[in-house]
């Protein structure tokens, strides 16, 4: 069975971390374990490198988050501990990680009375990421038949992926219809975001690239209302790649550049200098000179800051 048990929606491909709420409660008279001093604090750091974008962080905080709550013997603290370090790990790509925490964390809610529909998408992405579409798409109908109207958009708009990486862009873009007809006029902008990113990647398949750059623009202009700085940086490196397959050179090269120069502020120097790679081809290609100028000097900034810590400069 599944169910809802946080104050707050999840939205899903962003999948921020849940709230460290009693599932028990919701179902039980039983009042559980009493507040955890040190589980709290281990959370609370958790969360704060989370939202910084320091994914290997928040997953060093919420592992031991983990330990502590399986010390304490408490089902509905080791099931959203388990899901919170699933989230970390699938967003670091360490995807064989991901299925085991999801598999606690499930039999963890179960003696709850049931599972949470955000960790029912998030196995759907899983199985999406590694090519299991069949189990993507029977995981996707269970979660759309909900109920729930926040719920099933977020389903909605997987069974979006799914198409897409099926090469079905129509039906794609069916269901990116059918999640923008049931969301809200003033849809927060996480919602927004992930919206938007679909239509980029169905822009794309259907090689409307500078419809697709601008949608990847309004990703990234919700990511940074909603305060996600690398996922902002993120959207706007893949901005810059639709628009120079557009040879759109000047917004390419801006795009690239913005999402380097966000990536260096925020620790990530490789994750810069592998933005800055095409910037300088698209920088080049465009006639804005103040831009390579620009783009010269933050790539020998940022060259010089790593040479000088003798360091890979991914700090997290």
């Amino acid at each position: 069975m599944i169910g809802r048990f946080f104050f707050r929606r999840l939205i899903p491909l962003i999948l921020p971390p849940v709230l460290l709420i009693s599932a028990a409660a919701c179902s039980s008279t039983d009042p559980g374990p009493p507040p955890d001093p040190e589980l709290a604090t281990m959370t609370a750091s958790a969360r704060k490198a989370y939202t910084r974008g320091r994914f290997e962080g928040a997953a060093r905080f919420y592992s031991r988050a983990l330990e502590r709550a399986r010390e304490m013997d408490a089902a509905e603290r080791i099931g959203t501990a388990a899901y919170n370090l699933a989230v970390c790990r699938y967003l670091l790509k360490e995807y064989d990680e991901v299925e085991p925490l999801l598999e606690e964390s499930k039999a963890a809610y179960e003696e709850g009375g049931a599972v949470p529909a955000d960790l029912i998408l998030l196995e759907a992405r899983l199985a999406l990421q590694l090519g299991d579409l069949d189990r993507a798409r029977s995981l996707a109908d269970v979660g759309a038949a909900l109920e729930d109207e926040t719920d099933r958009i977020g389903f909605l708009i997987l069974r979006g992926r799914i198409a897409l990486t099926g090469g079905d862009d129509s039906t794609a873009r069916e269901y990116l219809q059918q999640a923008r007809d049931s969301a809200d006029d003033e849809a927060p902008p996480l919602l927004v975001a992930d919206l938007a990113g679909l239509e980029g990647g169905i822009r794309e398949a259907e090689e409307d690239f500078t419809g697709a750059g601008r949608a990847y623009d309004r990703q990234a202009e919700a990511f940074r209302a909603a305060g996600r700085y690398r996922q902002m940086a993120l959207a706007l490196g893949s901005a810059g790649e639709a628009y120079g397959r557009a040879a759109d050179h000047r917004r390419a090269a801006d795009r690239f550049f913005r999402s380097a120069r966000s990536l260096f502020a925020g620790g990530d120097a490789v994750g810069a200098l592998k933005m800055l790679e095409p910037a300088l081809d698209e920088a080049g290609a465009s006639d804005d000179e103040y831009l390579r100028k620009r783009t010269v000097e933050l790539f020998e900034e940022i060259k010089e800051g790593v040479e000088a810590r003798g360091e890979d400069g991914n700090v997290q």
